[in-house]
């Protein structure tokens, strides 16, 4: 028994590593500004935007640059001031505008694309992928390494809006908690390095601070270092809530029904032999079913082990009748008197299954 659940658990630890993408495909491990997509912020100063951003909860603006676009295209990556903490910040790093290097045309450009895809993300995937990124480390796979990568530290969830077509866009602070680099965590275990905690900040000193902490922990690491640049981009975060939803903590191997059969040690509620057979659709009572919609001997078989408890996986490649399953067994659900919570990645599969169930009469429901 001891063995079989040090077996689960390796299985376990194994698939949560896999939900973490650690190679050079992954922006958050090695970012590359896109000129589309991305919004460079120059000279200023992150902890001053953190405190007016997320501390005092207030919205700020884009200011294009004034120069010639031959000069803007020149400044995008123009370094970010470190501020001592006896130096008092100039007045354009309080204010409630965050430069850029881009023209006005450019910035507006690409402040209406970012604001068109976040939208559609949210509205297809139900989750935001816009943050403002403070802080990087340039870091190296090795000593000998001539390639410098550059991962974003500090991510605050954000929102762009406008009030009408032709005002100018608003950035602010989305209410949800500040997300750690997780990506960035894994690949430097690899390297026997930790990062730091990323604590929620009470005042904007904790920034630096934090900043700092980072320095500390990679000292000896040649040609690494912190920069506090600054950029509006897109970062997806899709798979580190099942990646800390799958830490040892929440689940126990020895108790857990369905561990042992996911990964192949036990038969039990979630798999194995005793299911309903296709072929005995034909012996079961018609009145016992509650379709509405068609169904052949393997989907019913399906809904017929749903509705004995059994957990399941099915599978089957688009066209193959899924949806209209998952709509006849939400109506076998609901003639047993039962709750169902269906859960989809993306809007178009729900909106599927809701139509469904709007034409049999049962989208109330």
């Amino acid at each position: 028994m001891k063995n079989r659940n040090l077996n689960i658990a390796a299985q376990l630890q194994s698939a949560r590593q896999n939900l973490l993408d650690l190679t050079g495909r992954n922006r958050l491990l090695n970012f590359r500004p896109s000129r589309r997509r991305s919004i460079p912020v120059i000279d200023e100063i992150p902890k001053e935007v953190f405190d007016i951003l997320v501390l005092s909860e207030r919205t700020m603006q884009f200011k294009p640059s004034e120069k010639a676009v031959s000069e803007v295209e020149e400044d995008e990556s123009a370094p970010m001031p470190w501020l001592d903490d006896d130096a008092e910040p100039a007045e354009h790093h309080t204010d409630r505008h965050l430069q850029t290097g881009l023209s006005k045309e450019e910035l507006q450009k690409r402040l209406y694309y970012i604001h068109q895809q976040a939208r559609s993300v949210f509205e297809e995937q139900g989750y935001s992928v816009l943050y403002l990124a403070m802080g990087f480390l340039e870091w190296t796979e090795s000593a000998s390494a001539e390639t410098r990568h550059r991962a974003p530290l500090l991510l605050i969830p954000v929102e762009l809006e406008r009030q009408k077509v032709r005002t100018r866009f608003s950035l602010k602070w989305s209410g949800a908690e500040l997300s750690p680099n997780l990506s960035l965590e894994a690949k430097l275990a690899e390297q026997a390095l930790e990062l730091p905690p990323l604590e929620t900040p009470e005042d904007k000193a904790a920034i630096d601070a934090y900043f700092q902490a980072v320095n500390a922990a990679i000292t000896g690491q040649e040609n690494w270092r912190v920069v506090p640049d600054i950029y509006l981009d897109f970062f997806s975060f899709t798979k580190f809530v099942m990646y800390k939803d799958l830490g040892p903590e929440a689940w126990d191997v020895n108790t857990h029904p369905l561990l042992g059969t996911i990964f192949g040690e036990t038969t039990g509620s979630g798999g194995g032999g005793g299911g309903f057979k296709p072929e005995q659709v034909d012996k079961q009572a018609s009145q016992t079913f509650y379709h509405v919609m068609d169904a052949d001997s393997s989907q019913i078989a399906v809904i017929e082990d749903i509705k004995m408890g059994k957990s399941l996986v099915v599978e089957g490649p688009p066209g193959t009748g899924k949806s209209q399953t998952i709509t006849n067994i939400i109506a076998e659900l609901l003639a047993a008197d039962k709750n169902v919570l269906f859960v989809s990645e993306k809007m178009a599969a729900l909106e599927v299954v809701k139509s469904r169930l709007d034409r049999v009469g049962l989208g109330d429901f």
